[in-house]
């Protein structure tokens, strides 16, 4: 998408060929417009302010033409006076010089040049509504808003540049920007009006496996230095995510200059829950190694559920009731402990219902971050199922508990964790 969109840019700034220019004015040659261009674009500023400088340039480089048709004019009236008197130009200058001596005057005559007044031409001519509009036909103003619409519009009509996996999103003009379109939007404002106002010397980032390349673009504007704090897990990245590395993560971004520190004790989780996830880290992320906990605990417990395996449920009704079993159980056995039911988005509204105060259900996709004193993931097979991206969903979701684990699966279901 960023290149989409920087093309988009350079398609608007005087892509070729001469400039025609309002009422009097002389047109500009296509080799005035290129060199005018080559000047805005020389240090790198963004589109409008390219086009101020580029306007600035046409209005020189039309000053100049004026100029050069007014001296030839003027040397024309010259000529043409002398001969009708009979005269050259040069007798007749010294026979006006000697009158305006004569006058009280210097008696200074001047060629044509000084007849001509560049910078009043100059600022009439940057006034020149018409010659702006002229402009703008080379180089229009830009809003980032209406880029960003351009770009998904005729991405969505060659069916091109979506990122994997993800379809071209509807149309913002009809359904209004999403938090999935900051980035672009962002992109575009910073080819359009230029870098962000305010920017840091150091940035943090958190959770920072979720980050897309176009998210971190926006980092980047704002940490010019690079002098970043990153943490993150790409074992737990969402579905947006396809890179395994820092490095990959922050190719064009801190290419290079990177240390890298591995975390590899774990304070949340228990030994056992940790280990009941090894087959599953080794999937989603075959280069980490499994954390050494601090705290060991229960093992996880396997609460069979009717049905054998799948991504369709049997009676969900039954499997709400088993699940709200199992949760009572937990909250009498330990008041006072924070409780969560994980699943897949289909199944939250009914299991919501069937546990009530007693515990918070939440679906996979939504948990990154959060931890709890127990936890019951539901049908882990749906997890994955739910979404690209499921088993790292379904991974974090096994990792949320500090302290007990119970897998409500369907029988022989295992597989999928």
């Amino acid at each position: 998408m960023a290149v989409a969109l920087a093309e988009a840019v350079r398609r608007r700034q005087a892509p070729g060929g001469p400039l025609r220019t309002p009422g009097d004015l002389p047109d500009l040659p296509a080799g005035e417009v290129a060199a005018a261009r080559a000047r805005a674009v020389g240090d790198g500023s963004a589109h409008n302010p390219a086009r101020e400088v580029f306007k600035e340039h046409v209005v020189d480089a039309l000053t100049d033409a004026l100029e050069r048709e007014a001296v030839t004019a003027l040397e024309r009236v010259d000529r043409e006076v002398a001969e009708s008197m009979g005269r050259d130009v040069a007798s007749l200058d010294r026979s006006v010089a000697a009158d305006l001596t004569n006058l009280g005057y210097d008696g200074a005559v001047g060629d044509a040049h000084d007849e001509f007044d560049p910078d009043t031409v100059r600022a009439e001519l940057a006034a020149d509504r018409g010659l702006d509009r002229a402009v703008d036909t080379l180089w229009p103003r830009l809003d980032a808003e209406d880029l960003v619409r351009e770009v998904l519009a005729a991405g969505r009509a060659h069916g091109t540049g979506a990122a994997p996996g993800r379809a071209w999103r509807p149309d913002p003009g009809t359904g209004g920007w999403t938090d999935a379109d900051v980035p672009l939007l962002d992109e575009a404002s910073a080819l359009v009006d230029g870098p962000p106002e305010r920017t840091f010397g150091h940035v943090v980032v958190d959770e920072a496996q979720e980050l897309t390349p176009m998210q971190w673009r926006m980092v980047a504007r704002r940490c010019p230095s690079r002098s970043m704090t990153v943490v993150g897990d790409f074992a737990q990245a969402g579905q947006v995510s396809t890179v395994r590395s820092w490095d990959e993560a922050l190719t064009g971004i801190a290419d290079g200059r990177t240390q890298t520190w591995t975390l590899t004790v774990s304070y949340r989780t228990t030994a056992e829950i940790l280990g009941a996830t090894r087959g599953l880290l080794a999937r989603i992320a075959p280069d980490q190694e499994l954390s050494t906990a601090v705290r060991h605990g229960a093992a996880p417990r396997t609460l069979l559920l009717p049905g054998g395996p799948g991504p369709v449920a049997a009676g969900d009704a039954v499997v709400a009731a088993d699940v709200a079993r199992v949760v009572s159980d937990e909250t009498t056995a330990h008041p006072g402990a924070q409780v969560a039911v994980i699943c897949a988005e289909r199944r939250v509204a009914g299991l919501a219902r069937a546990v009530g105060e007693e515990a918070q259900v939440l679906p996979a996709s939504a948990v990154r971050g959060l931890e709890f004193d127990a936890v019951v993931v539901v049908a882990p097979d749906e997890i994955v199922a739910a979404r690209p991206g499921g088993e790292r969903d379904l991974y974090v979701a096994l990792t949320r508990p500090t302290h007990r684990l119970v897998v409500a699966e369907k029988s022989g279901e295992r597989a999928a964790w």
